[in-house]
C-alpha cells in the first residue's frame, strides 16, 4: 500500500477530488434534486403517478420502493437526475408507451400524457419553479445572516498589515472623497481606487470629524493565481511572480497592469516579471473575456491575461442587520436578476455583440464550485443559489426536450383542442436534442480550449 502514496499523481488527484469534484457533485445533486422534487410533488398533487425518482443516470447503486410504488434510486453517473412518470417512454417524458393506449380512462388519468393539460403544465412548470424557490430561500437566509452593506462608504473591517491599515483607515470610517472627488457608496470607493496614484488623498468622517489621509494605495502586481491555459499561464508566469513591465510601460501596481492590458487592444506584448530576484520576460497575447458590466448591466468584452492579484486594499464594507423585509426583497429579486443577465447575454450572443466564450459546461461549473468552496460556506451557498436560478431559467427556454419545450406543446394543444401530431413532436424533439447537444459541445470546448492551448504550447 505504501507504493500508492509514492505515486506522483496520487496527491494532486486526491486534492482535485476533494476540492473540485466533491463540491461540484454536492452543487449538482442539490440543484437537480430540488428540480426533480418539484416535478414529483406537483405531479403527485395532480394525481400523476411516478415510477422512479433518480439522482444520477445509469445503473442503480442503491434504492428503495416506497408505499406509492415509486422507486427511489441513486445511480452510477451523478451528473443529473430525473423523475419517470407512469407511462413515459423515457426519463425526458418525450412520449407515452403503447400500454397507455390500453389503459382504462381511470388508469390513463394517472399518467403524465393522460392527465388534463392543466395538470401536465403544472407538473412540468414545477421543476423550474422549485429551482427559483431554492434560490429565493438561500438568498433570504444568506442576506438575513450576513446583513446588508451600508449605503454609504463606511468601513466595516480592515485587515491587519493591509494597505488600508497602513493608510490609517479604521473600522467605522466613512470615506467622503478620493482625490477630491465625492464617493457614492462603497462600490464607488472601490471604483475610485481601480487605478490609484502613488499618493492618494482620502477624506474620511471619523467620530463626527473630517480627517484627511494620504497614502500609497497601489496594490502590488504580485500574482496569487494563474488561470490554466490563459495567456499568463502560456507565458510561464507562476504564483508569486511580480509583474514589473508590460510592453514599454513599467508596472508598479495591479491597477497599472490592468490598465496596460486594456490599452494594448489585444496585441502581442512582452511582459516582464521578477521571480526569486531574477527578472524574466515573455511574449503573450491577451484574450478577450466577456462579462456583464455592473453599471450598464450589458455584456461587454474586456482584455485579460489570466492572473489574480495576491493583495488588495484590505477593507470590507460595514454590514448592517437586515430586516425580514429586506431579506425577502433580496431573495425574490435574485432569480429576476439572474434571468435579466442570462437573457441579456443570450440576446447579445444572437446579435453577435459577444462570441459566447463565457458559456460554460459542467467543467466550468465544477471549477466554479471548487473555487466557491475554498472561499467558505457563504460563497458556496451563494453559488448554489445562482446555479439553481440559472438551471430554472435554462429549463424554461422553449426548446423541445426541455421543460419550456413541453410547455409550448401543451400551449399549442390548448389552443388547437388536440395534441400536437406525434410525428411533428418526434421531429421537434430530435431537433431540440440536437440543439442542446451542440450547445453542450460548444460550452465544453469553451472550457477545454485553455487546457488544449496549454498542451500545444511549449513547456515552461
Amino acid at each position: 500500500m505504501s507504493i500508492l502514496y509514492d505515486l506522483p499523481l496520487l496527491g494532486p488527484l486526491i486534492e482535485m477530488l476533494l476540492t473540485v469534484v466533491l463540491p461540484f457533485l454536492v452543487v449538482l445533486s442539490i440543484v437537480v434534486f430540488v428540480h426533480e422534487m418539484g416535478h414529483y410533488l406537483v405531479g403527485r398533487w395532480c394525481g400523476i403517478k411516478a415510477e422512479a425518482f433518480s439522482i444520477g443516470f445509469g445503473r442503480e447503486i442503491f434504492g428503495w420502493t416506497d408505499r406509492h410504488n415509486t422507486r427511489w434510486r441513486v445511480s452510477l453517473l451523478p451528473l443529473g437526475g430525473y423523475v419517470k412518470f407512469r407511462g413515459d417512454t423515457d426519463a425526458a417524458s418525450s412520449g407515452a408507451t403503447a400500454e397507455v393506449a390500453q389503459m382504462s380512462p381511470e388508469e390513463r388519468r394517472t399518467t403524465l400524457n393522460g392527465a388534463p393539460i392543466w395538470a401536465r403544465a403544472l407538473t412540468i412548470l414545477a421543476g423550474p419553479m422549485a429551482n427559483f424557490i431554492l434560490t429565493i430561500i438561500l438568498a433570504f437566509f444568506l442576506t438575513f445572516a450576513t446583513g446588508v452593506a451600508n449605503r454609504d462608504a463606511v468601513i466595516g473591517k480592515v485587515a491587519p498589515e493591509s494597505l488600508a491599515a497602513k493608510a490609517g483607515l479604521r473600522p467605522g470610517d466613512q470615506v467622503l472623497r478620493v482625490d477630491g472627488k465625492e464617493i457614492d457608496g462603497f462600490r464607488g470607493f472601490a471604483k475610485a481606487l481601480e487605478y490609484p496614484g502613488s499618493e492618494t488623498k482620502l477624506l474620511v468622517r471619523r467620530d463626527g470629524a473630517e480627517v484627511e489621509l494620504t497614502a500609497d494605495l497601489r496594490v502590488p502586481a504580485e500574482v496569487a493565481r494563474v488561470a490554466a491555459g490563459k495567456p499568463a499561464d502560456l507565458a510561464c508566469i507562476r504564483k508569486g511572480d511580480v509583474i514589473v513591465g508590460y510592453g514599454d510601460k513599467p508596472i508598479r501596481s495591479f491597477g497599472e497592469l490592468r490598465k496596460a492590458v486594456e490599452a494594448s487592444g489585444g496585441a502581442e506584448t512582452v511582459i516582464k516579471f521578477v521571480r526569486n530576484g531574477e527578472t524574466k520576460s515573455a511574449k503573450l497575447t491577451p484574450h478577450v473575456a466577456e462579462r456583464i458590466n455592473p453599471d450598464t448591466k450589458q455584456p461587454e468584452r474586456v482584455y485579460q491575461i489570466g492572473v489574480v492579484s495576491k493583495g488588495g486594499l484590505g477593507v470590507a464594507p460595514q454590514m448592517l442587520p437586515a430586516s425580514v423585509g429586506q431579506a425577502a426583497v433580496t431573495g425574490v429579486a435574485m432569480p429576476y436578476l439572474v434571468a435579466e443577465q442570462t437573457f441579456g447575454y443570450i440576446y447579445a450572443w444572437i446579435t453577435q455583440k459577444v462570441d459566447g466564450s463565457s458559456i460554460n459546461s459542467l467543467i466550468g461549473i465544477a471549477d466554479a464550485s471548487g473555487r466557491a468552496a475554498s472561499l467558505g460556506i457563504v460563497a458556496f451557498l451563494q453559488l448554489i443559489a445562482l446555479i439553481s436560478a440559472a438551471i430554472g431559467i435554462m429549463n424554461l427556454l422553449p426548446i423541445p426536450v426541455l421543460d419550456g419545450g413541453h410547455l409550448v406543446f401543451h400551449a399549442v394543444e390548448a389552443v388547437r383542442g388536440r395534441p400536437v401530431n406525434e410525428r411533428w413532436m418526434e421531429i421537434a424533439m430530435t431537433v431540440g436534442l440536437a440543439a442542446v447537444l451542440l450547445l453542450m459541445v460548444f460550452a465544453t470546448m469553451n472550457d477545454l480550449s485553455p487546457l488544449l492551448a496549454k498542451l500545444s504550447a511549449k513547456a515552461c
